[in-house]
């Protein structure tokens, strides 16, 4: 094209295009689709009504390199460069292989650093933290523990002053952060490793987090969703068996792509997994909609494959599935439904979400619905749902928890 300056409300349409010319998969597409959606909206919010290569290179190194993970990264940096290409008149585009994400070791220097590593793994051992929330607690701690290095204190000499000094810089002060260091602060004081309690300055620093939007979705809306999969084919098959996972057991996407063909007691017709994000095992039912479609697709649709994951890639080379895949898999069969998700959660978590706020709903107990979600707490599943003590006693009370009478009538839960 002769000229690369286009209206940035063109750039998905522009998108298309440059997908077509480059004859770039279906899959691709979808993703870098996604990628330039978020392009134009940032670019919208700027004010910027016109768009040429220099604005999207901006975008990447000005804010995409700043806000976005890497694995987010690697998703929407090829489709701004994709769509370049297509302006500057380019034949041809090669997306980049992606490099594999290698996580970084911390460091945890002198007393604050042996403590704190510590009370890291004492945290998650109590608390059953996730892997991600593990590398968070690393992250902030190592840096804490190398700025105290540099600062010539020991544990035996914190002072507010200190602590003031780590949050003054911005990226230190943020609600994760924050929340962080004032656990790991208690801790020393509860302990009795520092005589002042230390995180009394941290609690009037944390802010909210910002009110989630709604991620809930009506009942004829997932029918809509688990409607609109075409299970004639294989990638049908899988697809449907995932959702319903999802939309009928509630299993979270990281528990359902790590799925084992083990996992699965045909015999007793149940489900027996370790929660990748708690650790802890949950025994699901394995319904007659979810044990069908799973069975369809383990007889028709999963290639062939050494492989224990239930759920794989259709295409060569074999393999399991990413959560990002996942993802777009989900919001592949909202947009044929016709289910409007602007400003809402969409993704194979807003699924789970849905099951449990549709049980509620229908007044099953909260223990029910814990347990159901995998969560070892109700306190956890309130928190989950946002609900407050007043819709707890609201669903509670008059219940009678039966697991078998719930689990043989989860559809009347979710449908009814």
């Amino acid at each position: 094209m002769e000229n690369t300056i286009i209206p940035t409300d063109s750039l998905i349409e522009v998108c298309e295009k440059a997908v077509e010319t480059f004859q770039l998969a279906t899959d691709v597409k979808s993703r870098f689709m996604r990628g330039i959606r978020v392009l134009s909206r940032h670019l919208q919010q700027d004010g910027v009504l016109n768009y040429k290569p220099e604005e999207g290179e901006r975008y990447i190194v000005e804010i995409f390199e700043q806000n976005l993970s890497k694995y987010r990264k690697m998703q929407i940096i090829p489709a701004i460069r994709a769509v370049n290409a297509y302006l500057n008149g380019e034949a041809t585009y090669t997306i980049p292989k992606a490099q594999r994400y290698v996580h970084k070791s911390y460091r945890f220097p002198g007393d604050i650093g042996t403590v704190a590593e510590q009370f890291i793994n004492e945290r998650t051992d109590e608390k059953h933290l996730s892997l991600n929330t593990v590398r968070q607690y690393k992250r902030v701690l190592s840096k804490f523990a190398v700025l105290m290095e540099l600062r010539h204190r020991t544990l035996w000499d914190l002072s507010e002053a200190d602590i003031v000094a780590f949050i003054g810089s911005t990226h230190n002060s943020d609600f994760d952060r924050l929340s962080i260091l004032r656990f790991f602060m208690s801790y020393l004081y509860d302990n009795k490793i520092t005589t002042t309690d230390l995180s009394h300055p941290l609690i009037g620093k944390s802010r909210r987090r910002p009110t989630k939007l709604p991620s809930y979705y009506e009942a004829h809306e997932i029918a809509s969703i688990e409607n609109a999969i075409c299970k004639s084919g294989k990638k049908g098959l899988r697809d449907y068996a995932m959702i319903l996972l999802a939309s009928r057991l509630g299993l979270r996407s990281s528990d359902i792509l790590d799925l084992k063909l083990s996992d699965i007691d045909w015999d007793a017709n149940f489900l027996r997994i370790m929660q990748h994000k708690t650790r802890a095992p949950i025994e699901l039912p394995l319904i007659p909609i979810v044990g069908n479609a799973i069975a369809s697709y383990l007889r028709y649709g999963r290639p062939k494959s050494t492989l224990k994951n239930v759920f794989l890639t259709c295409n060569f080379p074999v393999r399991p599935l990413m959560e990002g895949t996942f993802r777009e898999i989900v919001v592949e069969y909202m947009r044929r439904a016709g289910v409007g998700y602007d400003g809402k959660h969409h993704g194979p978590h807003s699924l789970r979400h849905s099951l449990a706020s549709r049980m509620l709903k229908n007044g099953v107990a909260m223990p029910v619905i814990s347990e159901a979600l995998g969560h070892q707490s109700t306190d956890t599943t309130m928190s989950y749902l946002a609900i407050d003590n007043e819709s707890l006693l609201l669903c509670a009370n008059d219940v009678v928890l039966v697991k078998e009478s719930f689990y043989t009538q989860k559809d009347k839960y979710f449908y009814g």
